[in-house]
């Protein structure tokens, strides 16, 4: 099923990116008014400008956007789980990389793809190239050369040099640990870890715990050899090469276990694996051979090491992984976009182990606000708000450290990044509303099975739509008339009780076109049911806020005969719920004037609902089930005007499917 998904994907992102041919672009930041203007944002005028930075080079972050501009450097070497597919293959990927920059953290980045393998050579253009900009990300560079490469320059630039690879995941990896311990009642001076696969993640995983409070003597770290020890002569021997694995060697496994895999997880509190793609690198049954509540992290991609499912029938409580359709995902985009956010608004001069503990703290401490749970340790990319706070926290870090070129409090570095982000942001999806960036859009065949609840009646409904997600939605139920507890009636009223269309263009805006039927021929309800007008048409347009996701309805109609206005908008969240209120505005009958209130609460699985409508006297109480990524089932007991007369079952049903 999740092959089939993933082939899905490839096959869509092919598509997309053949339609865009590239992800990123140049865009003015200054207002040409005339050609007239182009006299002081070029010649004559621009000389003066480079006059003033020959007298002081600090002033080029004044003057122009190398304060905010940085590069993505790969030789392609060691490309996702590709291994060394080279410069052209790796551009895309590091297109990708500068979009997440640009998206969640306000950095303009430049992907620079190298066709230089040596180590040496590729320092000097990167050195030569420094000039341009304010910070370099290097990216997919194989290992053992990516650490000799990461420590000259940042002892040789005076600008923040990060290692994504590196630094990312353990600092993403700290912080989904930090809360995972929380949950099982362990502490960080206390655990025994396992760390398989001595890459360039691991590594720094592994120096970055230490730091964070674990006891290096009770780490064992696990190469494509075996354990990790000093009796290693490949490692002895050759212990200029490989520096990093042989400080391992010398700094944990104070035991000296010898090994594979398997054993080095005997009595182990951690794995934290980043090797090779699974499954079946790590057995189910070694992690019964770990210590109580284990904890799980099979950050190997596209397939993690060990499944989530296998690792909790294991008995594994917290199970991480690198994909995005598990729980807990450890993804570097948590990090690096605030990171350099950070660095950048106070010209830090380098990025320190300390920021990024810093950093794992800050993320694990937003999670936790939010309330964690076996499969939320860590935040997700779609929570915006938690970019500032790390943008602030490693800002805040440089300038204790004395790092920083500009000296900022921590609030003046949220409310710039806060401004900074939400205008990248907004840019991004106004291009989109005004049509510069295009939407493809594609034949969609869709089947959808209709089934009423109350009756054997099943409809196949076949559409197609030009759109990129299409919804239907459908209800369907009974009357009940209650009279001191016993059914005076209960005829089927409807077959279908509302049929809606919704087709979503780009992230931005959608619209909805809906017919509401009411095909109720009982004569034995309330005056209220039988003024129900029997078509409620309505068109329905909604703008998502770009900022939270959340969204803004605009709907025009009629509501029985009355023509109405509806303005729908979601509040901020507090504890995860929403709160949704309707403003109703007829042309006709002004004594309809009022609101409606929906309070839902959101899960990752579960949505529960409750609808309070003081106009109509309408009542609702309701759980929805997401059954599937895009498909929800819905049990809702609504329409109570007066529970000794009428009570309405309504089973809802709705499914959404994205092209």
């Amino acid at each position: 099923m999740r092959e089939k998904k993933t082939n899905k994907i490839y096959k869509k992102s092919l598509k997309l990116h053949k339609f865009y041919k590239g992800k990123i672009a140049t865009v003015p930041k200054c207002p040409i008014r005339n050609l007239s203007d182009f006299n002081y944002w070029y010649t004559p005028g621009v000389a003066a400008v480079s006059q003033e930075i020959y007298k002081d080079k600090q002033k080029v972050f004044e003057y122009t956007n190398r304060w905010n501009t940085i590069a993505i450097v790969s030789d392609g070497s060691r490309v996702l789980g590709l291994g060394d597919i080279g410069p052209e293959a790796a551009l895309p990927v590091m297109e990708g990389k500068a979009l997440i920059f640009k998206y969640l953290g306000g950095v303009d980045a430049v992907p620079i793809v190298l066709n230089v393998k040596d180590a040496d050579k590729i320092i000097e253009v990167v050195k030569t190239i420094a000039s341009s900009f304010g910070g370099i990300n290097l990216e997919d560079i194989e290992q053992p050369k990516c650490f000799y490469i990461l420590e000259r320059l940042r002892k040789e630039l005076d600008i923040p040099v990060w290692h994504d690879d590196q630094q990312g995941t353990a600092t993403v990896t700290l912080a989904g640990l930090i809360n995972a311990l929380k949950i099982v009642d362990k502490k960080m001076d206390e655990i025994k870890v396992a760390l398989i696969g001595a890459g360039a993640a691991n590594v720094c995983i592994a120096r970055l715990l230490i730091k964070a409070g674990v006891n290096a003597e009770n780490i064992v770290v696990v190469d494509s050899k075996g354990i990790l020890h000093t009796d290693r002569e490949d490692i002895k021997q050759n212990a200029e090469l490989y520096k990093e694995k042989w400080e391992l060697c010398l700094k944990t496994n104070k035991e000296k276990i010898k090994g594979e895999i398997e054993e080095a997880l005997v009595g182990r509190d951690v794995v934290i694996s980043a090797s090779r793609p699974g499954p079946g690198v790590i057995k189910k049954e070694w992690i019964k051979k770990m210590n109580k509540k284990p904890i799980v992290f099979a950050e190997a991609n596209p397939v993690p090491e060990i499944l989530p499912q296998e690792a909790k029938q294991a008995g594994a409580v917290v199970v991480a992984t690198g994909r995005s359709d598990f729980p807990n995902q450890v993804n570097n985009s948590l990090c690096f976009p605030g990171i350099f956010r950070g660095v950048l608004d106070v010209q830090a001069k380098t990025i320190t182990d300390e920021m990024c503990i810093k950093v794992a703290e800050t993320i694990a401490k937003f999670a936790e606000k939010k309330g964690i749970n076996e499969n939320y340790i860590i935040p997700t990319m779609e929570e915006w708000e938690l970019y500032p706070e790390i943008a602030a926290v490693v800002g805040n870090t440089a300038v204790k450290q004395s790092l920083a070129r500009k000296n900022l409090s921590w609030k003046q570095l949220h409310n710039n990044a806060q401004v900074i982000i939400k205008s990248a942001i907004e840019q991004t999806n106004l291009l989109v509303k005004k049509g510069f960036i295009k939407i493809p859009k594609y034949i969609l065949p869709i089947f959808i099975l209709y089934t009423s609840l109350f009756s054997t009646e099943t409809k196949i409904v076949r559409y197609k739509y030009f759109a990129e997600s299409v919804r239907f939605e459908g209800s369907c139920g009974k009357f009940y008339s209650i009279n001191s507890y016993t059914l005076s009636q209960n005829k089927v009223l409807l077959g279908i009780y509302k049929f809606d269309i919704s087709v979503t263009y780009g992230a931005t805006t959608s619209s909805e076109i809906g017919i509401k039927l009411n095909l109720n021929e009982q004569q034995n309800i309330s005056e209220f049911d039988k003024n129900i007008t029997k078509i409620c048409p309505y068109v329905k347009y909604k703008i998502i806020n770009s900022l939270r996701g959340e969204p803004v309805d605009l709907a025009i109609g009629f509501y029985r005969t009355t023509p109405f206005v509806v303005i729908e908008k979601t509040l901020p969240e507090v504890y995860s719920t929403s709160i949704l209120t309707n403003l109703f505005f007829p042309f006709t009958q002004k004594e309809k004037f009022g609101y409606s209130v929906a309070i839902s609460k959101y899960t990752k699985w579960v949505e529960y609902i409750i609808d309070i409508n003081p106009i109509e006297q309408l009542y609702a109480l309701g759980v929805r089930i997401l059954l599937m990524p895009d498909i929800k089932l819905g049990l809702f007991i609504s329409d109570i005007k007066n529970l000794s007369n009428v009570l309405f079952y309504n089973f809802v049903f709705g499914i959404s499917i994205k092209t």
